[in-house]
């Protein structure tokens, strides 16, 4: 413990081989091991926000895991590994050896007696604070979590007033948004509560679209059999719209409150709740474009088995055919790709983002683009079920739900992807097993 000038590179440079090193050497055998899919790899940094002038590289050191951490992030998401690299910045406490050596170097540094500095701190940091604080964070889905931008509390304020006034629990600074680093209880916001009435709104509108769709299917019935169940273009593409919203809603809440939260922190954000729904209604134009793409696929495929006899004939296996593809396709890099890009919507949002109601469309254009990528053949599935199938429709969205918001996401996907292979097989070699009520060809 002594200033700059009194340092040697030897003594200086100590920490860059003992805590960097550590970091590295952990966050490195992660990758390549790797660690399961949804495993945390947790470094401490605290001395990043403060500083430390009278403990030579210490806070440089410190400083470097977040980058570090960052990197990891970076990594695991294009490797596909789902392993998340956190850097967490805890307050100095007087609790431990070093905390203890910290305390008295600062308190003789300033002139001050070590119960003076620490009253100076605020509360202070105790085992328990700090475990319970990591608990949170491992248990934490990042998903459905954001970093903030908090500040530890002024001093003579306590954590429970700091996060009165603030909203922050106020146990440290967070790093740089999008980079896998979150600070103990100073980074997690939750958006729910952030947004409440936007969420409001899209439950209710989903949950109203579900009334519609089980109203609608039971007064359909009576129509016509076909892929499309005789409906014409406008009623078709009107129930599809209404089947995106109450499917699709739910499973993209966490993105649209993300986007939401980061279009109202903007400092010259005009009208920021307008740009969100332009955001929501530019990714529900790209799910109506494919509604049309659907309609006249399932015409042209009406069209063709009236005048060959053997499709209708085998509508089952070709059925079961339709399934063998989704599932493959659960496995597939575009398929990885585009959840990936689904399950990280703070990323997803900080990476892309543009300003103005052009630039809001614009995103919201591109998260339908890669929802569309991720999903689109769980969707052809209930053309061979029945496209008012609500029990389908109802499973397809949990499935969706799952894939998105669960931690694990793409073994979920590779899971689902396998079950719908063993399915389709099993369609092919025994057509009864798949119920086509009304929806052959």
């Amino acid at each position: 413990m002594r200033p700059l000038q009194y340092q040697m590179w030897e003594t200086f440079s100590v920490n860059w081989h003992t805590d960097v090193k550590i970091a590295f050497t952990w966050l490195r055998e992660a990758l390549l091991k790797p660690l399961p899919p949804g495993s945390r790899v947790v470094v401490s940094s605290g001395a990043t926000i403060n500083g430390s002038p009278a403990s030579g590289g210490y806070a440089g050191s410190k400083a470097t895991q977040p980058f570090i951490a960052g990197d990891t992030q970076d990594e695991s998401r294009r490797a596909g590994l789902d392993i998340t690299g956190t850097a967490v910045m805890p307050r100095m406490t007087p609790f431990g050896d070093v905390g203890r050596r910290g305390v008295r170097a600062y308190a003789a540094r300033g002139g001050q007696t070590e119960e003076a500095y620490l009253t100076q701190l605020g509360e202070r940091l105790t085992p328990e604070m700090a475990g319970s604080a990591l608990v949170d964070l491992v248990r934490a889905n990042p998903t459905t979590t954001a970093p903030g931008t908090c500040s530890p509390p002024p001093g003579g304020r306590s954590y429970h007033e700091h996060r009165r006034r603030t909203g922050c629990p106020g146990l440290g600074t967070a790093v740089p948004l999008g980079r896998g680093s979150v600070t103990v209880r100073g980074s997690t916001m939750s958006l729910q509560r952030d947004h409440p009435l936007f969420l409001a709104l899209l439950l209710i509108l989903a949950a109203a679209s579900w009334v519609i769709l089980i109203w609608q299917s039971s007064m359909m019935k009576s129509m016509g059999m076909g892929l499309t169940m005789g409906m014409g273009a406008t009623v078709f593409l009107a129930i599809w719209v209404v089947m995106m919203i109450a499917m699709m809603f739910p499973t993209t809440a966490p993105m649209n409150l993300v986007f939401a939260r980061v279009q109202r922190e903007r400092p010259c954000s005009r009208r920021p709740s307008v740009s969100t729904w332009i955001f929501v209604g530019a990714y529900l134009l790209i799910w109506t474009l494919f509604g049309v793409v659907a309609y006249l696929g399932a015409l042209a495929a009406s069209g063709l088995a009236g005048q060959v006899p053997w499709i209708m004939l085998n509508a089952a296996r070709i059925g079961g055919s339709t399934f063998l593809v989704a599932g493959l396709y659960q496995f597939a890099p575009l398929k990885r790709v585009c959840l990936a890009k689904c399950c990280t919507p703070l990323e997803f949002i900080r990476g892309a983002f543009r300003d103005g109601y052009t630039g809001a469309f614009r995103l919201g254009l591109e998260h339908g683009i890669y929802c569309l990528g991720s999903n689109w053949l769980l969707f052809v599935l209930l053309f061979p079920l029945g496209i008012m199938n609500i029990a389908a429709m109802a499973v397809l969205t949990v499935l969706i739900f799952a894939e998105k918001m669960f931690p694990r996401g793409e073994r979920i996907a590779q899971g689902v992807g396998l079950a719908l292979i063993l399915y389709g097989i099993l369609v092919i070699v025994v057509p009864a097993a798949l119920p086509l009520g009304g929806a052959g060809m």
